[in-house]
């Protein structure tokens, strides 16, 4: 009998993950898969156009959303990077056209995009884990 490969992991019990999520899963003495909770986490996504860098303020993701995590995509059909921060800092990290960034936040609110240049206005995709 070869063993089951799960999302990258061979194994018999749950699998364990690097940042620590534990599916409920397990073989049975028949070979079946059996799942004994919730298999999915509450996902929500999003996408925005990023404002052009000279209007001043960036764009919020969203509305309040609670989240664990938030990966933001900067599409590669974009032209130019878009930027990401929080509301507060002038600080903030470049996405270059088709890169995303994983960032562990507890609600989508605390991000911030905008453009990196003032003449064009790129496009910003998102999806949280709850």
């Amino acid at each position: 009998m070869q063993p089951v490969k799960l999302f990258g992991i061979y194994g018999g019990t749950s699998p364990n993950f690097e940042d620590g999520v534990t599916l409920p899963l397990s073989i049975d003495g028949n070979g079946a898969l059996k799942s004994s909770g919730a298999l999915s986490p509450t996902i929500v996504s999003g996408q925005l156009s990023a404002t052009a860098a000279n209007a001043g303020t960036a764009v919020v993701l969203t509305t309040s959303q609670a989240c664990s995590e938030v990966t933001i995509q900067a599409p590669a059909g974009n032209s130019v990077a878009v930027v990401f921060g929080s509301s507060t800092t002038t600080c903030y990290m470049e996405l270059a056209p088709g890169h995303d960034f994983t960032i562990p936040v507890s609600n989508v609110n605390m991000i911030y995009v905008k453009s990196s240049t003032s003449d064009t206005t790129p496009k910003v995709s998102w999806i949280a884990r709850a």
